[in-house]
């Protein structure tokens, strides 16, 4: 796809969020720029301030904590396809409490957050935007965390691997593991069942 084609995209997903004004669609067109993923990287460490608005064009991205108790790392959240990438306190300008990884082969469209925030004529609708956002992926992680404690493991696994199944050949297998609440090792045993 081109990247006029990417933006069409990004816009269209994020209308389904929020509608969008003009000035704002063309503001986020003229800040996106096209970024290709070679190899697994980290875009946002955990203390780090998201100065860029991530949206995937295609691929995955990883949300994980580093456990201050054994120093693993506990995967929070999965993004694909489609998904706007972004920290849970990016509204406010804070500092992460996560690092985000995106996976080897990924393309995403970085939008400069520095430069909408800058646009006077847009400020007010892009902090709407931002939050119009951020509800939307908060409801999907509420949801999660009622499935995790309504569902069966096996129940939770098969509903995520239903609408997720390329995910399940690019991630590791701990980071599934961790996501679902279960020992690395149990994973297999729900893999099996799929």
């Amino acid at each position: 796809m081109t990247r006029e084609e990417n933006i069409i995209r990004m816009l269209s997903d994020l209308e389904s969020v929020h509608m969008v004004s003009l000035p704002l669609l063309k503001a986020m067109e003229e800040s996106a720029n096209i970024r290709s993923i070679h190899r697994k990287v980290t875009l946002l460490s955990e203390g780090s301030i998201q100065h860029s608005l991530w949206y995937l064009v295609h691929g995955f991205a990883r949300e994980y904590q580093n456990d201050p108790n054994d120093g693993n790392e506990a995967t929070n959240w999965f993004w694909q396809s489609g998904d706007f990438v972004f920290h849970n306190h990016f509204v406010n300008g804070e500092r992460s409490e996560v690092s985000i990884d995106f996976y080897s082969g990924s393309a995403l469209l970085e939008i400069d957050l520095i430069a909408l925030s800058e646009n006077t004529k847009i400020l007010e609708e892009f902090t709407l935007i931002k939050g119009a956002l951020t509800d939307f992926n908060m409801s999907l992680r509420h949801e999660h965390l009622r499935d995790l404690s309504k569902l069966t493991r096996l129940q939770h696994v098969k509903k995520f691997y239903d609408s997720h199944q390329m995910l399940f050949n690019f991630v590791r297998h701990k980071d599934l593991a961790s996501f679902f609440g279960i020992r690395d090792k149990s994973i297999y045993r729900y893999l099996k069942g799929l």
